[in-house]
């Protein structure tokens, strides 16, 4: 543990380097990883306060699974866990910003309107139904976002016609147990998670934020 840490945060000299980090810090986070929901859906929430972009995404997939049946459309998900890690990485986010950045929060149209919505109860936490799939949820985020970093150092695509050309190939490579083609389920799944994510009503948005009803800094 102690050398993958050095790994992590050794100064990269190259792209492959980067990968080598990229790949370290997968193996890292997979052995220390939380093992519950809650714990799961905090490390998402300091991700997501570095990436405004997307939280209308999260806020969407908080409560696809009550709204619609988009979440098994889109994902083939048996049932709401994954919408559920949503809701609450999103809860965490929102209590952080609340006692940080409540400019930023008031800002931000979809997490008030989420706030709001969760205060009126029109947007309850998912309850899954079926058997969890919490013991791989950790492993199968920390892997999506690996493939996804070791494709923005840009050597090389998520999946390739030759393989050990891709960045499920490496992830793969360094992870015992874990075969390539599972590797490669995975990213597939989480990213058309992510691409197939319902659309914002725009009109719906912009009549609310002309409304008396909505908040102001």
């Amino acid at each position: 543990m102690a050398e993958l840490r050095r790994e992590w945060f050794r100064e990269p000299r190259s792209k492959e380097e980067e990968e080598g980090r990229l790949l370290a810090f997968m193996e890292y986070m997979i052995a220390v990883g939380p093992e519950d929901l809650h714990a799961i859906a905090r490390v998402w929430a300091r991700r997501l306060r570095k990436r405004p972009q997307d939280w209308e995404k999260w806020v969407l997939r908080s409560t696809a699974c009550q709204k619609e049946t988009w979440c098994q459309k889109a994902t083939g998900c048996p049932n709401a866990k994954g919408c559920q890690l949503a809701w609450w990485a999103v809860r965490y986010l929102v209590t952080h910003m609340r006692e940080n950045a409540p400019g930023q929060l008031v800002r931000s149209a979809p997490l008030m309107y989420w706030a709001i919505d969760v205060a009126t109860g029109r947007s309850p936490e998912p309850k899954p139904d079926g058997r969890s799939s919490l013991p791989n949820l950790w492993r199968d985020c920390v892997i999506f976002v690996t493939v996804e970093g070791i494709v923005e150092v840009g050597l090389r695509t998520a999946t390739a016609k030759v393989k050990e050309k891709s960045a499920c190939y490496l992830v793969a490579k360094r992870l015992l147990g874990v075969e390539y083609d599972r590797v490669q389920d995975i990213w597939t799944r989480e990213k058309k998670r992510t691409d197939a994510s319902p659309k914002p009503d725009l009109r719906r948005v912009e009549t609310r934020l002309a409304s008396s009803e909505a908040p102001t800094v």
